[in-house]
């Protein structure tokens, strides 16, 4: 299918027989200044239809990250905080080994010396 691009002009010009032709299948038209397309002319069935995959390919990109939750309620909530309690035990024990390591470096620098 040829690219069609009109100018705002034009497309204003035959806009009656245009929607004709997309509502007939015969579409889209671009719409632009000096070739550059800014708009689109389409029937609004081939809108929807587009509108609708754009829809269902995001959901299906969401499709491997799905996952399945099983057991009693209170076991959500209680999974829930041995994820933050671990989250927040490994950010405490990253942070001690990174004070660590710069209490060791700063121990084997020599007295008086500039700090790097």
């Amino acid at each position: 299918m040829t690219k069609r691009t009109l100018t705002v002009s034009e497309a204003r010009k035959q806009l009656p027989r245009l929607i004709q032709e997309v509502t007939a299948g015969g579409g889209p038209f671009y719409l632009g200044a000096r070739g550059a397309a800014t708009a689109v002319l389409m029937s609004a069935a081939d809108y929807e239809r587009r509108a609708a995959n754009v829809v269902s390919e995001a959901v299906g990109a969401w499709e491997p990250l799905r996952v399945e939750i099983v057991g009693a309620p209170g076991e959500l909530e209680e999974a829930i905080r041995d994820l933050r309690d671990h989250a927040v035990t490994s950010a405490i024990e990253s942070w001690d080994r990174q004070v660590e390591r710069e209490a060791r470096r700063r121990s084997r620098r020599p007295k008086g010396a500039a700090r790097p």
